[in-house]
């Protein structure tokens, strides 16, 4: 992140630093309209397919002849800015934004900081809001971009994607463990400049992590990978280690100088019969919070392009879409051999410490998982079944498709309703929050309760799901209840990405 200080703010301002090709200025944050958001949208692209810079919201401007100048800080004050923003970028731009978005603490509120990156698979285009267009920074202005500069931006992204598939297999990766049925996570920056990890003084151990980054990260029953770790061996290339003991389990990781990853992890082995396919998410997850800790440590700068596999499809996966229906096999056409399920994306390694970008990466990857299982796409546990509180314990409530209900000795019981724009309607038949993608809000925007792998902009960035004493992965799929009935009109809030400290059963039964 470029800037993450109130005193790098203030340095701009009293050494009067003008706005260039890769930095601008903006007093304010406007959403009011559908002209000011696609402004929004405008700025970001446009600065993203110039090169990439920073925009920071909430320092003023003063004009001069040849280019502004920050004048004084004015401070954000809505902390639910930064989640609209995201939600907007995420609805309004393809291919999916490169950015990292930083709340700047400053007396009297915050400046929003926006670092934007180009995307190797070509220009990003608005896609809502009015603006169905490029736009490209030149100087200090975004204006669209024509024919020939959009044409000429994805011949120069394709030419990078052709020098990529050399980088890839230089490394022989993806990483292809051998026989069985695995899920793989293979990593590769997309600037190779050098060694990232110092091979003269790096230890293996200086690659685990001192204390648990989760209550399950090294939970076997999740195919934990801390025996791979803690066998570690160092090579020309940097270390690898592998866990392959008489009971079954089998771990493969190896982690490049250049900053390249790969973790592989045997799914026969995690249940005897057939693996449920949450469990593989949650592993996935548990695997890019890793990553993440690993890149932070290791300094890494540059973004990564991730590939997430399932290959081998001897062991049947279980869907949550069908809990009674037992387990299903991925198959093909006659004739045609089961493909291997794939999911490919660039991403900052910072932004994988925000769970929401996490949840968003594996359940992409959850959607091809599941078309390949013949269904349209996953929504347990990324947008329905038990629900977590800010400690990231479950709290006895699940969210179906229709309402929340209680987990109780008894059984379950209806709570509230959850309506089609996703209000949360109580008993009563007021609005007492808000769901999106996994999310429960209250009116403000504050999350009161997320789904173990929800990947709504609301959710907290510091929240993991802790693991569960029972299996549920089915929770909440069958609930059917009649609604309450609804008719008023509600704005949704934009989602501040932080915890309530209202618990559920106080915002339902109070809408506090």
């Amino acid at each position: 992140m470029r800037f993450q200080t109130a005193e790098q703010i203030q340095a701009l301002i009293d050494h009067r630093i003008p706005e260039s090709a890769s930095l601008e200025y903006k007093r304010e944050l406007p959403f009011r309209s559908r002209t000011e958001r696609g402004e929004v949208l405008k700025d970001l692209t446009g600065m993203a397919n110039g090169g990439g810079g920073t925009l920071l919201y909430g320092v003023d401007e003063e004009e001069r002849e040849e280019s502004n100048v920050a004048s004084a800080i004015v401070p954000l004050t809505d902390h639910s800015v930064a989640g609209a923003v995201e939600d907007l970028v995420r609805d309004g731009v393809q291919p999916p934004l490169l950015a990292e978005y930083e709340r700047i603490a400053v007396e009297g509120g915050f400046v929003l900081a926006v670092d934007v990156r180009p995307s190797p698979l070509g220009p990003y285009m608005v896609t809502a809001h009015g603006k169905h267009s490029y736009f490209h920074r030149s100087g200090t202005a975004a204006s669209p971009m024509n024919e020939r500069q959009v044409r000429d931006a994805y011949a120069l992204a394709l030419r990078a994607r052709e020098q990529r598939s050399e980088d890839w297999s230089s490394r022989h990766l993806p990483l292809r463990p051998g026989s069985g049925t695995w899920l793989v996570i293979s990593a590769l920056p997309e600037v190779l400049t050098g060694d990232v990890l110092d091979m003269r003084t790096l230890q293996p151990d200086d690659l685990i992590p001192k204390r648990d980054l989760s209550s399950h990260m090294f939970d076997g029953n999740l195919g934990g990978m801390s025996h791979a770790l803690h066998h570690l061996t160092r090579w020309s290339q940097g270390f690898h280690g592998s866990d392959r003991r008489s009971e079954g389990w089998r771990r493969e990781v190896r982690i490049h100088r250049d900053g390249a990853v790969a973790l592989a992890f045997d799914l026969a082995s995690t249940e005897s019969s057939g693996v449920s396919t949450p469990k593989v998410y949650r592993l996935a997850n548990l695997s890019f919070r890793y990553l993440a800790w690993l890149w932070q440590e290791t300094e890494l700068r540059s973004d990564v392009e991730v590939i997430i596999d399932v290959v081998g499809h001897r062991r049947r996966l279980f869907s949550p879409a069908d809990p009674d229906g037992g387990y299903l096999q991925i198959e093909g056409p006659a004739g045609v051999d089961p493909p291997e399920v794939t999911h490919r994306e660039v991403v900052a390694p910072h932004a994988l410490r925000r769970a929401s970008l996490r949840h968003g990466l594996v359940m992409a990857f959850a959607d091809r998982l599941h078309q390949a299982l013949g269904e349209p796409q996953a929504e347990a546990p990324f947008r329905r079944g038990i629900l977590y509180g800010r400690d990231g314990a479950p709290i006895d409530a699940s969210l179906g498709p229709d309402g929340i209900r209680s987990e109780t000795m008894r059984g379950a019981n209806h709570m509230a309703s959850v309506h089609d724009r996703g209000e949360i309607v109580s008993h009563r038949g007021v609005v007492v929050g808000w769901h999106r993608d996994g999310v429960v809000m209250n009116l403000a925007g504050d999350a009161v309760a997320v789904v173990g792998l929800a990947p709504g902009a609301g959710c907290p960035d510091d929240f993991v799901a802790k693991p569960l004493d029972h299996d549920v992965d089915g929770a909440a799929t069958r609930f059917r209840d009649t609604p309450t009935p609804f008719t008023a009109r509600h704005d949704p809030p934009a989602p501040t990405g932080c915890w309530s400290m209202t618990t559920l059963a106080d915002l339902v039964e109070h809408g506090a």
